[in-house]
């Protein structure tokens, strides 16, 4: 995890982007997958709808847009919420 976190954190250094992973209605639904790393079609067009048909400060729990502003207190919520699990 430290290293996906990295990653995401050295991303916002090129680019901002919208970050799927971590724990909402839709990840922790296994209704959405097939398995753990496979998800339905519906998800695929969630993303679809999510990236370019709501604002990007939109409170949807399915997608973050992450920046450099905020990428570390979304890393530190990602991590919180696992921890919680």
């Amino acid at each position: 995890m430290d290293e996906f976190d990295e990653f995401k954190h050295e991303l916002t250094d090129i680019t901002s982007y919208y970050d799927f992973s971590g724990l909402n209605d839709i990840t922790s639904n296994n209704y959405y997958y097939y398995e753990t790393s496979h998800y339905r079609p519906m998800v695929g067009d969630m993303i679809i709808h999510r990236i370019f048909n709501e604002p990007k400060d939109s409170s949807s729990t399915f997608g973050h847009w992450v920046t450099k502003d905020n990428v570390d207190e979304h890393i530190k919520k990602i991590n919180q919420d696992l921890e919680n699990q």
